[in-house]
């Protein structure tokens, strides 16, 4: 009689790791469908609704307040390196008018048409 009860959960562990991955796929595939067909229904409502998923419900409304992003720490450790500041330069009419004028020249290569392959 024990090992009649032993036989019986050794099969049934033995049906539910043969099932689960097929269980699975079809739970994906109903998931995906689903997922079509509310966009069929109505594209737009469909792409708000994502983005109230992955945004939280401040999506879409004009309340700043809802939905504030956190501030996230350097990479570079200040003491390691050294903040570079840019500035724009300012080119004169001269400058301008040079780089209006030149034209640019392009050299084309020879492309290689095939290749043989030497086995080591």
């Amino acid at each position: 009689m024990h090992l009649k009860k032993m036989g019986y959960i050794l099969f049934l562990l033995i049906i539910g790791f043969l099932l689960w991955p097929f269980i699975k796929l079809f739970w994906n595939i109903f998931l995906k469908a689903r997922q079509m067909r509310d966009f069929m229904r109505d594209p737009a409502d469909f792409f708000n609704r994502q983005a109230q998923q992955a945004y939280g419900q401040s999506y879409g409304q004009h309340d700043h307040e809802a939905y504030r992003p956190q501030r996230r720490r350097k990479k570079i450790d200040p003491n390691v390196a050294e903040y570079v500041e840019y500035t724009e330069e300012q080119l004169s009419q001269e400058e301008l008018d040079a780089r209006a004028n030149r034209s640019v020249n392009f050299r084309t290569e020879q492309q290689v048409v095939d290749i043989k392959w030497k086995d080591l």
